[in-house]
């Protein structure tokens, strides 16, 4: 775009008053001097001076009529306003140099607009496409086992679009249910693993191997986490906590939303 009106500029100096054609410069300077060389020293000034008043009122009254209506004015100011411009050649420069300037300054103001869409763009990328798993008491041992013991597993889901890398899993039983906002636990009664798995994208639930027990059948709450990288190498944590039935078979959510929340 600049360089445009560079050219612009340039072709409209070159065809400015201010550049006169060097045919009409030769004439003038010729007829200056036969007239100099054959009128008397005295009268110099005079034709001098009145030669200038013949140029600059031929210059001032060339290209600018005023029309008629609005729109004949408009192009009337227009046309003086572009005179005006390019009158001088120090004038035509310095306006130049100004649309110069300013199409720098807006390019580097355009420039800085992108470069924060771009940033802001890679920020969020990823929250977009990274691993989200998600974890939960599975069926998989029917919650009750031999010799009078209550038995779980944990399953697992991604709903990203990338893999995830589990680290760490954790579970707790409790005969009463856990409270509080931010989830407390007590690695005296619980069961930690260290976890070597690869969770694919979009993947279907996923029951681990890792076994968590309890002695009796009552119904018991188990609650726990499960820790995991994902392919931006960000540690997450996803937790869980549910009441479990043995005799039943079956366990339903439980506790305060801390105990089941994500990051």
């Amino acid at each position: 775009m600049w360089k445009f009106l560079a050219a612009l500029l340039l072709l409209g100096l070159w065809s400015s008053d201010a550049f006169p054609q060097q045919g009409n410069a030769g004439a003038a300077a010729s007829y200056r001097k036969h007239a100099v060389e054959s009128e008397p020293s005295g009268s110099n000034h005079a034709i001098s001076s009145s030669e200038d008043a013949t140029e600059d009122s031929a210059v001032e009254s060339k290209g600018c009529t005023r029309g008629a209506g609005w729109g004949g004015n408009l192009r009337y100011h227009a046309c003086e306003a572009w005179a005006y411009a390019f009158s001088t050649t120090e004038r035509a420069i310095a306006i130049f140099a100004g649309v110069l300037t300013l199409s720098t300054l807006l390019l580097w103001v355009f420039t800085m607009r992108a470069a924060n869409a771009a940033r802001g763009a890679a920020k969020h990328i990823p929250a977009v496409e990274r691993a989200y798993i998600f974890i939960q008491p599975s069926e998989k041992g029917g919650f009750f086992g031999p010799d009078e013991k209550t038995v779980a597993f944990v399953e697992v889901q991604n709903f990203g679009p990338t893999p995830g890398f589990l680290e760490t899993l954790y579970g707790e039983f409790s005969p009463t249910k856990p409270n509080g906002r931010k989830p407390r636990y007590d690695p005296s009664k619980g069961t930690k693993f260290a976890v070597d798995d690869i969770i694919g994208k979009f993947d279907v639930p996923t029951p681990l191997d890792q076994r968590f027990e309890t002695s009796g059948v009552e119904p018991v709450y188990f609650f726990g986490y499960v820790e995991y990288r994902d392919i931006f190498k960000r540690r997450h944590t996803s937790r869980f906590c549910a009441l479990l039935k043995p005799v039943e078979g079956t366990s339903a959510l439980a506790g305060e939303r801390a105990w089941s929340s994500w990051d």
